[in-house]
């Protein structure tokens, strides 16, 4: 073979390894955009993972709760209901399960709170202060237990709204009645143990999180799943939008992480403190063309702006311990 036929050789060579290696790379791209990604979160998140607690029904005050309607309930046995619900340690509405073990209306725990401080106030102003602080206190210890053990923002705000509800009554008594040296102790050592709103808070959003990666995951595999909360038609759009646009489930994914991440961090900052900023989408401007369009999209629907959460929760009890404190 002469050098020109040699020549020939490796430049038809050369052509077939690019023509190969273009179909290659071509072929992963369209893989990439187009087949659907089971496996949605390849970084670690585990900062942001909370187990499910396994709690013994038998413990949880919730059930006793749940089982009782207002319409039933006086201030007499509300306060009964809630001196009953103290002994146990948890109150747990297991809302995110698929399999929940309780039915929870947190509505109706709400309302037997306000009815057993009502009955509280009552006996305070009969004179009976040791027996309207003790139950005020349950109020308390109660909403203390929503807050630890709580799945969802939702019943986190339960929580704090109960609590709200007791330390007001609780404010008003200690500041109106005169204690004695040893009740101010007790008293004291009671609310110090229900004044910690920040790790329900922090737990709320990561469980909030948790909940978006069932939802991308049924986009990426394009399997509905009713269980997981994700509206169908929503889903349908979703669907049909990946035919014409990018998808990136893991980017997707890390820009949620990010966000609930940054809500996690500012629920610890010091009341007064501006709220830490999270990545904001417009999706009536974004442009079609950008990357992860889809994501970006979901970003922008699924994201809910949680940055004053800390300022209406944990802000707006501190007064209220402070007060309270100082007065004990």
């Amino acid at each position: 073979m002469n050098n020109q036929q040699k020549g020939s050789a490796i430049l038809w060579i050369i052509i077939v390894i690019i023509l190969i290696l273009v179909f290659a790379g071509g072929y992963f791209y369209l893989a990439q955009k187009k087949t659907p990604q089971s496996q949605v979160t390849t970084f670690d998140d585990s900062d942001m993972r909370v187990s499910e607690p396994t709690i013994p029904q038998a413990e949880n005050s919730a059930l006793d709760l749940a089982s009782m309607t207002t319409v039933s309930i006086s201030t007499s046995s509300a306060l009964q209901l809630v001196n009953s619900a103290a002994q146990k340690p948890y109150f747990y509405c297991d809302l995110q399960s698929a399999n929940q073990q309780t039915t929870c209306n947190l509505s109706s725990a709400r309302t037997i709170a306000n009815l057993a401080v009502a009955q509280s106030d009552v006996l305070y102003k009969q004179g009976n202060t040791d027996a309207a602080l003790a139950g005020v206190f349950n109020v308390l210890d109660l909403g203390q237990k929503v807050e630890n053990n709580s799945d969802a923002l939702i019943t986190y705000l339960v929580g704090v709204a109960v609590k709200k509800s007791a330390l007001t009554e609780i404010e008003k008594i200690v500041q109106s009645d005169k204690l004695t040296s040893s009740e101010k102790i007790t008293y004291n050592q009671r609310l110090s143990q229900d004044t910690d709103d920040v790790t329900g808070l922090q737990n709320s959003f990561k469980f909030e999180y948790q909940q978006t990666i069932p939802a991308i995951n049924e986009i990426s595999t394009g399997n509905y799943d009713p269980s997981t909360g994700l509206d169908k038609q929503l889903f349908d759009a979703y669907e049909k939008a990946k035919t014409s646009y990018t998808w990136n489930p893991v980017e997707t994914q890390q820009m949620i992480y990010t966000a609930f991440k940054t809500y996690v961090q500012d629920s610890a900052l010091a009341c007064g403190t501006p709220a830490l900023p999270i990545q904001k989408i417009d999706a009536t401007t974004l442009p079609t063309s950008v990357e992860n369009y889809e994501g970006k999209i979901f970003y922008a629907i699924g994201t809910p702006s949680l940055g004053n959460v800390r300022t209406t929760t944990v802000c707006a009890l501190l007064p209220l311990y402070q007060t309270i404190e100082s007065t004990l």
